[in-house]
């Protein structure tokens, strides 16, 4: 009898406490949901990373957390929680339709492609709880509220085009395309995107005239104006640069039409426009390396070789193994005359691209002037078996042929 009582007063603590610990992490979870709202970001995360650790059965928290997740952009730690909670409940489009984009986001092409195929292949209805928020292609904001299981089959053979434009599968992106306009011939962002594909493929003439279809049913569409300036200046018609002003008056804030339309400028020989976009691009967004080294070109030009080596330490800081930046960096000490610190540059920039056949030239040139002749010579070969051009004078010189 007393062995009965005592496994029952076992039971009952060992029923309490799973009682308790599943009242923890309720607690857990309704404090991370109350995080997420008020945009407390890591407080949610750490909330749900508590409550799944005590009660990790709870699978409704994985795609909360995965959510959670993609507001910090750890987009492979999203696709993770959403492939957990899918493991258990795999027909749940929701989520499936969730992973899909996190796996876009995140760069899993292929994978994306096979969650929104799933999606087109799934029977339609059923209740949702979930909306999603396309973001527009030209950036600042919203334009359509979705939902999983609503009529958005055009969206996402959108994302499937996408998905297989990143893959450089132009074919299929095309086709893709083909089909959301099909759906919905309304939409301008389709055919900017097929524009891309077609551009992708060679068929200059067939992207040119979706982004003009573009234009048409959407006169203010500031990427179809880039898409066209962009296309346009490389076939040198003078048109390109009214097309992107026309994009930076539409939407002045896409970092990415500044650049287009300094390198424009640059091409050009105008300087100075070509240092206003670039820093107008940089304001928009200072952690891109490669505006800083732009930038930096352009000061060169404008002989502000103190600017010039300003931008380039910036794009080195930001990205230490670009080694475009090292390079160029090494160009204005050479003109700046100070030969050591740029022998040193060049040696970075080799260091991380070998095959970096200008740099192997320059330093063989900085080397040649501080009398370094054995290092200049060996530069000068290097640079030469890298199909430099014009090295056969320099070679002469410090090689002693």
């Amino acid at each position: 009898m007393k062995h009965c009582i005592a496994s029952l007063l076992l039971i009952f603590l060992a029923n309490s406490l799973v009682a308790q610990d599943r009242k923890n992490a309720q607690h857990c979870f309704e404090q991370a949901e109350l995080a997420y709202l008020s945009g407390r970001y890591t407080d949610a995360l750490d909330q749900y990373n508590r409550g799944l650790v005590i009660d990790a059965g709870y699978y409704n928290a994985y795609p909360q957390r995965a959510a959670v997740k993609e507001r910090l952009g750890d987009w492979k730690g999203a696709v993770t929680d959403y492939s957990i909670y899918l493991d258990r409940f795999p027909e749940n489009m929701e989520a499936r339709f969730s992973r899909g984009l996190a796996r876009y986001q995140g760069r899993q092409f292929s994978f994306a492609i096979d969650d929104f195929r799933q999606l087109l292949s799934a029977p339609p209805g059923g209740e949702t709880q979930t909306i999603f928020y396309r973001q527009s292609l030209q950036g600042g904001g919203t334009d359509r509220i979705i939902s999983a299981q609503g009529s958005i089959r055009d969206y996402i053979y959108n994302y499937i085009g996408l998905a297989a434009y990143e893959l450089k599968h132009y074919a299929e992106a095309i086709a893709s395309f083909d089909s959301a306009i099909r759906i919905n011939p309304r939409e301008p962002d389709y055919f900017v995107h097929r524009g891309l594909a077609r551009q992708g493929s060679g068929d200059s003439d067939g992207a040119e005239r979706d982004y003009n279809k573009a234009l048409e049913l959407n006169p203010d569409h500031a990427v179809a104006y880039h898409n066209l300036g962009v296309l346009r200046s490389g076939r040198g018609d003078k048109s390109a640069g009214e097309l992107l002003d026309r994009a930076i008056e539409n939407n002045p804030h896409l970092s990415y039409t500044y650049l287009e339309r300094g390198y424009y400028r640059l091409e050009k020989g105008d300087y100075t426009g070509a240092l206003l976009d670039y820093t107008k691009a940089l304001e928009i967004d200072p952690d891109a390396a490669d505006s800083w080294v732009n930038r930096g070109l352009v000061k060169e030009k404008l002989n502000d070789h103190a600017g010039a080596y300003a931008d380039f330490t910036k794009a080195i800081a930001i990205e230490p193994r670009l080694e475009k930046a090292w390079f160029c960096r090494g160009n204005v000490l050479t003109r700046m005359n100070r030969l050591s610190e740029a022998i040193e540059d060049y040696t970075v920039a080799i260091l991380y691209y070998p095959e970096y056949g200008m740099a192997w030239f320059n330093r063989a040139i900085v080397n040649h002037r501080l009398g370094y002749l054995k290092e200049a010579c060996t530069d000068v070969q290097r640079a030469e078996a890298l199909d430099v051009q014009g090295t056969d004078r320099l070679r002469k010189k410090v090689c002693g042929e």
